[in-house]
């Protein structure tokens, strides 16, 4: 059986796929596009390893040049696995690097594996009867969608933070935990308001009853619990406060608040270049309300690029047992 690609088709798909690859052990830019550009940019390991292996079961199917197909599930097995390891292998690399390794990207590596092996010529000749072989291209799609998950809540929520802003987080919002949170010791889940207000007695709950769904949040002891927003409309010209609205059973719980811009993450982060305060919240609703000019002139030798945000958060820290706050809404006004 002839070659699927010409000599220079060959040539010119193995330089792409060198491109990727080298791609691989770059982060994606901070300075736009924020985790949708990041959930872009990791899918590309399904892409890169789907082209791999579907060049490499075309050279199989081939039987390495003889022109003799010899279809295997152990052979088939064999090269997926051996592109697993591979991507194993880019992820080690990656960690010497200073970038995290992650499971979840060797799960993408094994997800285009599968599904460049399964539409390659020695995948369709394994495959066999078109029953079957629809079956298994069915299960690779499903593999290679899981996969691409969070390039889907990404690409809704952009459109949603769009639709809602000023409002820069709310608990009614599609995909309100996966979207745009970023949490570090704490746990979090979504409630319905009237349900907090059975269990509670009410106790002014119902005072903000536009608000249908609450996002519970449970502080856990240790050093620092934070709850973060780091994908926002950056341009905040034009509006004066910055608003958290947190309602509390019991108050008295302290939360510190921070926000900073893009400029703030390529110079490393340092703390006395981004906004911090410090908050208590009271019995039933407190409204923490930051000034944008607080913000803006919080770092110590430049002014805050309000047109160019990155992050809110609101944190504790040395705590020594769990706290419940019930979490409202964050927006500018």
């Amino acid at each position: 059986m002839g070659s699927v690609f010409t000599a220079a088709h060959k040539r010119a798909f193995w330089l792409i796929l060198l491109a990727m690859a080298f791609g691989l052990f770059f982060q994606a830019p901070v300075d736009s596009g924020g985790r949708w550009l990041n959930a872009v940019w990791n899918y590309g390991h399904v892409v890169l390893f789907a082209g791999w292996a579907y060049v490499l079961g075309n050279f199989r199917a081939d039987g390495g040049g003889s022109g003799r197909i010899r279809p295997s599930w152990w052979g088939a097995l064999f090269w997926v696995v051996v592109l697993v390891v591979l991507g194993g292998l880019i992820e080690w690399l990656q960690a010497l690097t200073g970038r995290d390794g992650e499971w979840g990207d060797v799960f993408a590596d094994c997800a285009g594996s599968v599904f460049g092996l399964s539409i390659s010529r020695y995948g369709r000749a394994l495959i066999g009867s078109g029953r079957a072989r629809f079956g298994r291209y069915a299960l690779a799609c499903v593999v290679l969608g899981a996969s691409g998950w969070q390039v889907f809540v990404q690409s809704v929520d952009g459109v949603v933070r769009l639709a809602t802003f000023p409002v820069l987080y709310s608990p009614n919002a599609l995909f309100a935990v996966a979207g745009r949170l970023d949490l570090h010791n704490l746990h979090v889940m979504r409630v319905n308001q009237k349900s907090v207000a059975a269990v509670y007695e009410n106790n002014g709950l119902h005072d903000r009853a536009e608000d249908a769904q609450l996002l519970k949040v449970e502080f856990l002891p240790g050093r620092y619990s934070t709850l973060a927003i780091d994908t926002l409309r950056p341009d905040w010209r034009g509006y004066d406060t910055l608003v958290w609205r947190w309602y509390s059973v019991e108050g008295g719980l302290v939360l510190r608040c921070r926000a900073h811009d893009v400029a703030h993450e390529f110079g490393g982060f340092e703390s006395k270049d981004r906004f911090g305060g410090r908050y208590r919240l009271t019995q039933g609703w407190t409204e923490i309300e930051i000034p944008l000019e607080s913000i803006q002139r919080a770092p110590a030798k430049r002014l805050m690029d309000l047109s160019n945000m990155r992050s809110v958060a609101c944190f504790t820290s040395h705590l020594g047992s769990p706290k419940v706050a019930y979490l409202s809404a964050v927006f500018l006004r």
